[in-house]
């Protein structure tokens, strides 16, 4: 293995896996499973541990990044659509800056539209919520 042509292998879903997509700037690869989950990995960095959404009851069929990608869209055999906004991808961007946004990173990064917040819960935790 090796070389220009070589493959990466992400591992951590439990089931099969049946929708990946990349975000609109290539730094974040989202993927669905019949594991009830989507995942976002850090292409940059594949041995990473993945951030874990939950949020469905069934199969998650598809997976797609809002064009400016601020949103991830989620589609499910359980009929329905989850869309984790601009927070959860703000909690993906702290982890990988290893500290907390500040003001300017969080207009740089998640947009000015959503009111900046240093207190909002992990996403890789079931129970992430917004905070209020």
């Amino acid at each position: 293995m090796g070389g220009p042509y070589s493959s990466t292998l992400l591992k951590g879903h439990d089931d099969a896996v049946s929708s990946v997509a990349f975000s609109p700037d290539g730094k974040t690869l989202a993927s669905g499973s019949g594991d009830h989950t989507v995942r976002l990995w850090d292409p940059a960095h594949p041995d990473a541990a993945p951030t874990v959404l939950r949020g469905h009851d069934d199969t998650v069929s598809s997976v797609a990044f809002s064009q400016d990608g601020k949103t991830l869209a989620s589609g499910s055999d359980d009929r329905t659509v989850v869309m984790s906004p601009s927070w959860v991808l703000a909690d993906l961007a702290c982890k990988r800056l290893i500290r907390n946004l500040d003001r300017s990173d969080w207009a740089r990064f998640i947009g000015k539209g959503v009111p900046f917040s240093l207190d909002f819960r992990s996403s890789s935790s079931p129970e992430a919520l917004p905070s209020s």
